[in-house]
């Protein structure tokens, strides 16, 4: 009885499976960017000194990115002035080389501002790596979003042999790198294992929120940091911040349909971080 009730439910599976792979309708596999490194005091970091193609998924936008010698986005520094730090919407992903908002800021204020962002990163790390840059910043930045708050609880990450950035976390997150293999084969599998992280995902507690607010305000009190709130269509709810915020919401065609800031999105916020500097400098005179 055992034996055929367990013929069927891998019947059921089978059949399931063959039917998903026609339909075309599982989650995309993610690509080999293979784009970071280990690192001993982060964790991980981007490769430095590389160079590489990279797609966004269903083929939405084609990019060329370049490293310097410390693994970012960014030309070799010589005396940076301004800093970014942030994840991959500071980095810039999915925009041409030159044209992120680091990038345009730069060449409006005539001034050298160094592009710290790293896909991956959220603002433990980012104040970690503040404190390994060996410069003197007259304006510091942190750029962060809403799904900082998931990745706060994500846990370590390290990078694994695919180049891809491996979850070792709490609860089903360490169950998704155990489903490795089955995520890569089985499009059931997908499903099923995307549906179990993004419940995953709603479920922010108080703490992530006091954990962040605590990293966050830290940051501004010890380096006169000011936090760059992008509203990047993640619908989860910030804490309160203390010091200097500036608070950016644009609108959806700002967007990649993946969710990354398109090139018009980087033009926007070069533009209003511009004006806000600007002004700063003027009342500083």
């Amino acid at each position: 009885m055992v034996k055929k009730n367990l013929a069927i439910i891998l019947v059921i599976l089978f059949g399931l499976e063959i039917m998903i792979r026609v339909l075309g309708v599982a989650p995309k596999l993610p690509l080999n960017y293979d784009i970071w490194q280990s690192h001993s005091v982060f964790g991980f970091i981007t490769q430095p000194g590389i160079e590489r193609k990279i797609t966004l998924p269903n083929n939405e936008a084609t990019f060329y990115v370049k490293h310097n010698s410390l693994g970012f986005r960014d030309s070799e520094p010589v005396n940076p002035k301004i800093l970014l730090l942030g994840d991959s919407f500071t980095y810039g992903w999915g925009v041409a080389q030159g044209g992120t908002f680091a990038d345009l800021m730069e060449d409006s204020l005539n001034m050298e501002v160094m592009n710290a962002g790293v896909p991956g990163y959220w603002p433990e790390k980012e104040v970690k790596l503040l404190d390994w840059l060996p410069y003197h910043f007259d304006y510091i930045f942190m750029c962060i979003t809403p799904s900082d708050l998931i990745d706060i609880g994500q846990g370590s990450i390290k990078v694994n042999k695919n180049g891809h950035l491996a979850i070792k976390g709490p609860g089903v997150l360490r169950y998704l790198n155990i489903a490795e293999r089955i995520y890569e084969n089985s499009h059931l599998g997908r499903i099923i294992i995307k549906v179990i992280a993004n419940n995953y995902k709603a479920k922010i507690t108080e703490t992530d929120r006091q954990m962040m607010a605590k990293i966050i305000n830290e940051f501004t009190a010890y380096n006169k940091g000011v936090i760059i709130i992008l509203n990047a269509l993640t619908k989860c709810r910030l804490p309160d911040f203390i010091g200097e915020q500036i608070y950016i919401n644009l609108p959806r065609d700002c967007y990649f349909k993946e969710g990354h800031l398109n090139q018009k999105g980087h033009r926007e916020v070069a533009k209003l971080l511009t004006e806000w500097l600007k002004n700063k400098i003027k009342n500083q005179r």
